[in-house]
């Protein structure tokens, strides 16, 4: 079974909470790199991971230099999503970055673009589409059957 390296971009509070734990459970799947401008963050993170010194970084475009990288994770601040994500997908590498995916429509749009540009996989962490219970509700959507949704 082939490992994926997983590097992630932002070491606060839901690359913790959901990222690290979720990424932890897989057998196949393995984080090799962190990034954060906060060296406290970064370190808790990587202490966590089993992160080296080698593998943390304050700049992600250094960590998006490695070779053995599959795919990064960005969890950063709502507002620095872009910029990771376009780098990253033009470094090669898959992304998943978490919700919202930009601070605008046109910066949903460079994303966008640059995952189509890349050739690779690039997804919104909009985790609650999975859940039954929303997967239920839209297909009465579909089928007309709650009439005009609004919001």
């Amino acid at each position: 079974m082939k490992t994926f390296n997983v590097g992630i971009i932002g070491t606060g509070g839901i690359a913790n909470g959901a990222h690290v734990p979720a990424l932890q459970k897989q057998p196949d799947v393995k984080i090799v790199a962190l990034c954060d401008i906060n060296p406290e963050a970064l370190t808790s993170t990587a202490e966590k991971c089993g992160v080296g010194k080698d593998y943390q970084f304050a700049d992600y475009n250094k960590m998006l230099e490695m070779d053995e990288l599959d795919a990064v994770h960005i969890c950063t601040p709502n507002d620095i999503h872009m910029d990771p994500t376009v780098r990253a997908l033009e470094a090669g590498k898959h992304v998943l970055c978490e919700k919202p995916i930009g601070r605008n429509p046109e910066e949903g749009k460079k994303m966008v673009d640059a995952a189509a540009k890349s050739g690779k996989k690039f997804m919104v962490a909009q985790c609650w589409r999975w859940n039954q219970d929303v997967q239920a509700l839209k297909r009465f959507i579909d089928a007309g059957e709650l009439g005009d949704i609004f919001m």
